[in-house]
């Protein structure tokens, strides 16, 4: 009995300290953390979490240093007819609070082409559609 008790307990334990430990929260815009950056794609990937900004997200590398960036939905790059493939080399204007790892882009230029994702205020262009 007495080790029945003492399970009990220890699952009790290890449930709340799973239900503590709350996921990181994507960053928000923050527009007095405005920087821009020049590099190559070197990954690409779709973000589909409920804590992170959903959509599509780049892992940009410079001489300096790598960093992840939150674009926007895939489907809005696609009406904007704007592809993004690995090895490109994209500059990107956005929030990077705390200069953090993480860019929460707000304009993305390659080449002589650019989108505008996120108005001034980094509010998403997209959400108007």
């Amino acid at each position: 009995m007495r080790a029945l008790a003492v399970v009990c307990c220890g699952a009790v334990v290890a449930a709340a300290q799973a239900l503590a430990q709350v996921p990181p929260r994507a960053p928000e815009y923050d527009v007095a953390a405005e920087v821009t950056l020049r590099g190559q794609v070197t990954e690409i990937h779709e973000s589909k979490v409920a804590t992170d900004h959903a959509g599509l997200h780049l892992i940009l590398k410079n001489d300096d240093e790598t960093v992840e960036v939150h674009a926007c939905p895939v489907r809005f790059l696609n009406e904007l007819e704007f592809t993004i493939a690995i090895g490109e080399t994209l500059s990107v204007t956005g929030s990077r609070p705390r200069k953090g790892p993480v860019i929460v882009a707000r304009e993305l230029t390659k080449g002589q082409m650019s989108v505008i994702l996120r108005d001034k205020n980094g509010i998403p262009n997209w959400l108007a559609r």
